[in-house]
């Protein structure tokens, strides 16, 4: 049952599934020996495991839950599963992020929403390390326009944070989209999460539990900087938490 849930007590991530079928060619899974056929656990075992760490700590400022990141939380055939994770762990009122390749419905997302104790309690980070080029790179995931399509939809929602997530940043390929990055955050008021590629190697990440690198190169810092002139720019998704809590603390 390893790495199904794992981190500490800043944030814990949990999985359903381990391995991912979408084949993304900067897939950082298969140097984890994670392949393309996801070996699955209910989510009822999932919390279980979650709940026998010591490392959860209840409450708003408490753990950042992550859904997934050896996986992907919302395929067909996980989405159920996140559903029943998320419909528990929001009781507890900490943050709860997920990130998806794949479309989420107007119906799902108000599902969704209806779930969040407060505003921003839940974030999706719509993920989008390249646009023009998904369809070569990306052979299993949602289009990106579909992909983007709970955007269209924020104001009819009460809780729901969404961010754009652009990790990792392609070498020769992401900042083709800059401008395109650029107009959907001033249009929609969202964020974007830049990073570099995870690599196989000891690192200091906690996604992949110290098995996995960030290698740094000059165009995530360039994409940064465009994109900064049009609204808020992370580094990592945690920092977005943490502004939340700073404006809800006020």
């Amino acid at each position: 049952m390893k790495h199904f849930t794992y981190g500490n007590q800043q944030r814990i991530f949990l999985n359903t599934a381990l391995g991912c079928s979408a084949r993304c060619q900067y897939c950082y899974l298969p140097h984890l020996g994670l392949g393309h056929a996801p070996r699955s656990i209910p989510a009822e075992d999932a919390l279980a495991l979650f709940y026998q760490s010591d490392n959860f700590i209840p409450g708003s400022h408490g753990t950042i839950l992550s859904l997934g990141c050896y996986s992907e939380c919302w395929d067909n055939e996980n989405k159920s599963e996140t559903m029943k994770l998320l419909s528990d762990l929001v009781t507890h009122e900490n943050y709860i992020q997920m990130s998806t390749k794949q479309s989420i419905s107007r119906e799902e997302l108000k599902e969704i929403d209806s779930l969040a104790l407060y505003p921003g309690q839940i974030v999706i980070h719509l993920s989008v390390p390249t646009l023009l080029h998904s369809e070569e790179l990306e052979p299993g995931t949602a289009k990106p326009k579909e992909r983007l399509s709970p955007l269209q939809w924020m104001s009819e929602l009460n809780n729901l944070c969404f961010a754009l997530y652009i990790k990792p940043v392609i070498p020769n390929v992401t900042l083709e989209d800059a401008p395109e990055y650029g107009r959907l955050m001033e249009t929609y008021g969202v964020p974007a999460v830049v990073g570099p590629l995870l690599v196989a190697g000891q690192g200091a990440v906690l996604v992949g539990e110290g098995d996995l690198k960030e290698i740094n190169n000059n165009e995530s810092k360039i994409l940064q900087d465009m994109l900064a002139q049009h609204g808020d720019v992370y580094t990592h998704s945690t920092q977005i938490i943490d502004n939340l809590r700073m404006k809800k603390s006020y």
